[in-house]
């Protein structure tokens, strides 16, 4: 505790909360004592608004030692902004409560949809009806972005009542103070609760995010516990899967009706939603005369598979690839169609492309199927020759501000002088659909000022000629300029090396979420 005290402060209008440097907001939920930089650690006693819930009031709570709402401070106001973040009109809290402060945790907004961009956890240990197995600890684990939880291949979700002490695996086994959200509900935040010997809630961790996703699973962003304990798997509602005699009955035709029966496996579960992510991004099209050649044959390939290049969803190309792509002397792709959601299961040829025949390999047969949010999944088998790799390609989308491809090149930092990066040429850049600048990580934009004095990576800069768009335009058409980098040599261009060179227009989107996406294609030619 460093004993700050939020009432010597003199509090005057209205306060938007960060935590070095990014957006947070106040809690919804009960803080632990002395958590906060005080000793009375303040929460909100609802839920934030939404934007057009207006200017609305909350109850504050303080906590101390176990008891959430120990203390009532006086309510504040709180308004919901465009961009995703809130406002609150801070108060002095009543001097009766001891040493108070207003808590503050970060508002994480998913770059990407976690319902198609997460971590599978399939440990068996987590189940809730393990007692005890080696006193596993959440603690040790290095937790990184969001997880969906499986059985032994089935999907599961975190337990929503107590669970017994010693059980998941763990002394202290963690569950969901709170229902799951549904689908409209999008990203929410849910206490968590540790089960004691005496107490079915008697260690309270961090909270965690949550978001119920199409197909009937959940995804969660989990982190480090404050003590020793495991998150559970629910095991409670798995559907047997043994095998059976099934009678299948056959409507009447021409009057006469006949039943079979024959010995048949349930299917346990729709691939759909259980699979296994192949995030390398040496597998994209885009990917071509790698040092590195690789084979698929030595992968040892089990079940179902979904496609992402980067964290973004991606598909197999269904048309020919170049040689020496994806990784590969001879890149394999699909030899027909992607399937429809209504078509289920299909099989379909695989093809790989070496010397001038783009199905000059015929490789194993896979199958394919179309899911709910626009993807697909795979059972890869073993190629029959090598050199071969399955490819993968973004996945085409009618939304770019979805389905774009993730473009995060330090070099292109307007800051890079041409001394430290010159060598870089976007026009041999295979170009394919939307893309979204980032630098670091951070979210980014095409400049809309004259690059000079710079090449951004590469001799000439290129740059927006004319603001970005608002979401309500839509899909807009800008013009790009470069300026060349080799221009300050000669002073006597300095009043003209701004929009020197004219390249080619490019489509432009503002999304929501504060962002923008790009539909980006080869600088013309004659630029050098």
């Amino acid at each position: 505790m460093s004993g700050k005290d939020d009432t010597l402060v003199e509090w005057h209008g209205w306060y938007r909360l960060f935590i070095n440097g990014s957006s947070a907001q106040m809690p919804e939920w009960c803080f632990g004592y002395m958590l906060c930089g005080g000793f009375s650690s303040l929460w909100l006693g609802d839920p934030h608004p939404q934007p057009e819930d207006g200017v609305v009031t909350r109850e504050v709570y303080g906590s101390v030692n176990d008891q959430c709402s120990y203390y009532r401070s006086d309510p504040i106001q709180v308004k919901a902004c465009p961009g995703n973040y809130y406002v609150y009109r801070l108060l002095r809290p009543k001097p009766s409560i001891p040493v108070p402060v207003y808590c503050a945790v970060l508002f994480n907004t998913p770059n990407t949809d976690p319902c198609y961009d997460y971590t599978s956890l399939d440990d068996p240990w987590r189940a809730t009806d393990n007692y005890y197995n080696n006193y596993m600890c959440d603690y040790n684990v290095n937790w990184n972005g969001w997880y969906r939880l499986f059985y032994n291949g089935q999907s599961v979700q975190m337990p929503e009542s107590s669970v017994g002490y010693g059980m998941c695996g763990t002394s202290y086994p963690l569950w969901l103070n709170g229902p799951h959200p549904q689908l409209e509900d999008g990203v929410v935040t849910r206490q968590v609760c540790g089960s004691t010997w005496n107490d079915g809630c008697g260690y309270k961790s961090h909270p965690i995010q949550v978001k119920a996703c199409p197909g009937n699973y959940f995804v969660y962003e989990f982190v480090r516990p404050t003590f020793c304990g495991s998150y559970c798997a629910d095991v409670t509602k798995l559907a047997s899967t043994t095998t059976s005699e099934t009678t299948v009955t056959i409507p009447p035709i021409e009057s006469s009706t006949l039943s079979i029966t024959t010995p048949a496996e349930a299917i346990p579960f729709d691939p759909c939603y259980n699979y296994t992510v192949l995030d390398d991004s040496w597998r994209s099209t885009s990917n071509h005369h790698s040092s590195s050649i690789l084979c698929d044959v030595y992968v040892s390939w089990v079940g179902w598979y979904r496609l992402f290049i980067g964290g973004q969803s991606a598909q197999m190309p269904d048309t020919c690839v170049d040689k020496y792509s994806c990784s590969t002397h001879a890149p394999l792709w699909l030899n027909g169609q992607h399937p429809q959601v209504e078509d289920g299961v299909v099989t379909r040829n695989i093809c790989g492309h070496w010397g001038n025949d783009c199905c000059y390999f015929q490789s194993n047969p896979i199958k394919v199927k179309a899911c709910p949010g626009n993807y697909y999944v795979y059972e890869f088998v073993q190629p029959n020759f090598c050199y071969g790799t399955y490819c993968a390609a973004p996945t085409p989308s009618s939304e770019p501000c979805s389905g774009y491809n993730v473009l995060d090149d330090n070099w292109r930092d307007l800051r890079t002088n041409f001394y430290q990066s010159y060598y870089n040429d976007d026009r041999y850049v295979e170009w394919n659909g939307w893309y979204r600048l980032y630098l670091n990580g951070q979210s980014a934009q095409l400049s809309e000022w004259c690059a000079s004095f710079t090449g951004c990576g590469g001799e000439v800069g290129l740059y927006l000629n004319g603001s970005h768009p608002k979401p309500e335009d839509g899909v807009v058409t800008r013009e790009v300029l470069g300026s060349s980098s080799w221009a300050w040599w000669w002073w006597w261009w300095n009043t003209r090396q701004c929009g020197y060179y004219k390249s080619t227009s490019i489509e432009i989107k503002a999304c929501p979420g504060d962002y923008y996406v790009y539909k980006l294609i080869k600088p013309d030619m004659s630029i050098p």
